[in-house]
């Protein structure tokens, strides 16, 4: 084991640790908010590598953090740890690299700390030390998150398969590649057979532990149910979509809250304006086409501003907006009908709650979807290797006409004046004052 200390430009240091990981990442810190750090570990979750963040469930991470969602969505594993009222808090900072490389001290992944008198220590060929901080890691799972309970149930097929990679590993004399391999087998439910393997593996009795997983294997080889690998590779395929398909939905979903909160707030504070204008202009209507033409525009606006007259968007400060977004973003990954089955009622309950900012309702909605029964993705239920085939061209329609869907919006007219609107304020009384000037002139003629 080597180690270094480093007390200066310690946020390049650390970011060029975490872009040497090959296949595990475990970050534990209380506070979380520097967004080129986040960036790294998005990008190699995306590049296939393990992550897993906890950090301090603070009002200032909430307030200031990245959006962790986005992490998730990527398939990284979060957890919010620690309790401000009790005065409970996760005050840890360290990070696990390939179980080997080992960064500890004071400095927490902010962007204020790189203006701190702060520190940090890199421990490089760590194995010893890298287990024992990935031990403290799962502790702390274990006690705040009752072992997982979604990871922690049992899968036979997976254990033995496990255990055979670790037989492997033995007989290869490969040692150095076990704790991994043990790290993982912690994340499904261990019985006292399978504590006593690990335990063995652990005090590097291997010998012993050959012949427990030997027997094990023998046992349970036989009722673990065969997966095919085109179906293993069918099922990770078809999450990665659903995942890709979620992602794309709240940025079409956030498109749509733009477009229904301009167009609210231009009915209610310019629709009176409009509708005596257009009664004006059919008043004034002299063909029988101009009439017709002039009557179709009346009602057809009448109707919109009725339905929508009464409508109460709420106005959020900058903090809320934030916490809304987050919140939308985490719930609707829970419900999204694409990808859950059963989530139909729940996703246009949430939509109809965020698009009017209510805040307090997209909370109460994420609260009883993470307490309530929880929705199966459908790449978790299918297990039929057609079906799973259908899912994943069903998913990439899905995605491919959700695109186009966004791009046609993007193209529009009535996007392009929106999002080229600085100041809606001055937007909406300019324009008042145009209309105003329209109507007195119809008025007067």
């Amino acid at each position: 084991m080597t180690s270094q200390g480093y007390f200066e430009d310690i946020k390049t240091h650390l970011d060029d640790e975490l872009k040497k990981a090959n296949h595990h990442i475990l970050v534990a810190v209380a506070w979380f908010t520097d967004t080129d750090l986040f960036s790294t570990l998005l990008s190699k979750v995306k590049n296939g590598i393990i992550v897993e963040v906890m950090y301090y469930d603070d009002k200032t991470n909430m307030q200031y953090s990245v959006d962790f969602t986005k992490l998730e969505k990527a398939g990284a594993k979060i957890y919010r740890l620690g309790d401000e009222n009790t005065g409970t808090i996760m005050h840890n900072k360290f990070c696990i690299i390939d179980l080997k490389t080992v960064i500890n001290g004071s400095y927490n992944w902010t962007r204020n700390a790189t203006t701190n008198h702060e520190n940090i220590t890199v421990s490089w060929d760590a194995k010893d030390l890298a287990i024992q901080f990935a031990n403290e890691f799962q502790r702390l799972k274990e006690k705040y998150y009752n072992n997982e309970k979604a990871e922690k149930d049992i899968d036979i097929s997976k254990i033995v398969k496990r255990l055979e990679i670790i037989k492997s590993l033995i007989s290869l004399e490969e040692p150095e590649d076990i704790p991994l391999q043990i790290l993982r087998l912690k994340h499904t439910q261990l019985n006292d057979e399978l504590v006593e393997i690990v335990e063995e593996l652990q005090k590097r009795n291997y010998s012993a532990a050959m012949k427990m997983i030997e027997g094990f294997v023998q046992r349970y080889k036989q009722v673990a149910i065969f997966i095919d690998p085109e179906t293993a590779g069918l099922k990770l395929e078809a999450k990665s979509l659903e995942i890709q398909l979620n992602a794309l939905s709240d940025e079409y979903e956030e498109i749509e809250k733009l477009l229904n909160n301009f167009t609210l707030r231009h009915t209610q504070e310019l629709g009176s304006l409009i509708l005596q204008i257009l009664e004006f202009k059919k008043a004034k209507a002299i063909t029988e086409h101009e009439t017709k033409e002039a009557e179709e525009d009346l009602n057809s606006y009448r109707k919109e501003f009725e339905n929508k007259k009464n409508q109460i968007l709420i106005q959020l400060n900058e903090e809320e907006q934030r916490e809304i977004k987050k919140l939308y973003r985490a719930a609707s990954f829970l419900c999204h009908p694409d990808v859950a089955k059963g989530g139909e009622q729940w996703f246009i309950a949430l939509n109809n709650a965020y698009e009017l900012n209510n805040l307090n309702k997209v909370k109460e909605i994420l609260h009883k979807l993470e307490t309530g029964q929880p929705l199966e993705t459908n790449s978790q239920k299918t297990k039929d290797k057609y079906l799973l085939q259908e899912l994943v061209k069903s998913l990439r329609i899905k995605i491919k006409d959700l695109i186009v869907v966004m791009e046609k919006i993007k193209e529009s007219s009535e996007y392009k004046t929106i999002i080229g609107i600085k100041d809606w304020d001055e937007y909406f009384i300019t324009l008042r004052i145009q209309l105003q000037q329209q109507l007195n002139e119809l008025e007067n003629e």
